[in-house]
C-alpha cells in the first residue's frame, strides 16, 4: 500500500513577520491573484510550491518546518527536487535534501533516493542538498553535474550565478 500525499503551499506572514496560525477554513482571498503579483515573503518564497512524498509530511508550525519522507518532490519555479527525504526551514529559507541507509545493505554505505535537482536545464546529483529560497544559492555534497557538455565532480559543488560554480576537491571532464 502506498500513499502518496501532493499538496500545494504559498505561505505569506503578517506584518509582525509570522505566518498566522488557524484550523478554520478560511476563503480563498487568492482567486484570480496573479502570482508574480504576490509580495516576497520573508521566506524568499514569492510564488506556489508544488510537492509530494510517498510517506508522510510532517508540519511544525510553531518552528516553521516542514519534514517529508518517502521519494519528496518539490517544484518551485525553475527549481525541481526529487530525495527521499526533504526538510525545510521556513524561518531561515533553507532546503536541505538527502537519501536515507538502504536497509538491504549489510555494509551501511549504500544510500537510497540520494537528491536530483534540476535547476533551470541542468541536473545536479549529489548525497547532500542545501538550497537558499531567499538568495536562490545551493550547495551540493558530494555532487556530480554536467554543464556545457562538460562534466563536473567534487567534495562540494556550489552554484553561485547561472554559468559559475565553486567545485572543491574537484575533478572535470569534457569526456562521458
Amino acid at each position: 500500500l502506498s500513499l502518496v500525499m501532493t499538496a500545494a503551499v504559498l505561505l505569506t506572514a503578517g506584518a509582525d513577520g509570522q505566518i498566522p496560525e488557524t484550523s478554520s477554513a478560511r476563503p480563498d482571498t487568492l482567486r484570480g491573484v496573479v502570482a508574480d503579483s504576490i509580495p516576497r515573503s520573508p521566506s524568499g518564497v514569492d510564488t506556489l510550491i508544488a510537492y509530494s512524498s510517498s510517506d508522510s509530511i510532517v508540519y511544525a508550525l510553531s518552528s516553521r518546518t516542514m519534514k517529508m519522507f518517502g521519494n519528496g518532490s518539490i517544484r518551485y519555479r525553475e527549481l525541481g527536487l526529487k530525495a527521499d527525504r526533504i526538510d525545510i526551514q521556513w524561518n531561515t529559507s533553507m532546503l536541505t535534501a538527502a537519501g536515507v541507509p538502504d536497509t538491504a545493505d549489510s555494509t551501511g554505505k549504500r544510500y537510497r533516493g540520494l537528491p536530483e535537482m534540476l535547476d533551470g536545464g541542468e541536473t545536479y546529483h549529489g548525497q547532500t542538498v542545501h538550497y537558499n529560497f531567499r538568495s536562490r544559492a545551493g550547495k551540493i555534497d558530494l555532487g556530480s553535474t554536467e554543464m556545457d557538455k562538460s562534466y563536473y565532480r567534487g567534495e562540494t559543488i556550489k552554484k553561485v550565478g547561472d554559468d559559475v560554480l565553486y567545485v572543491s576537491s574537484g575533478k572535470f571532464t569534457s569526456c562521458d
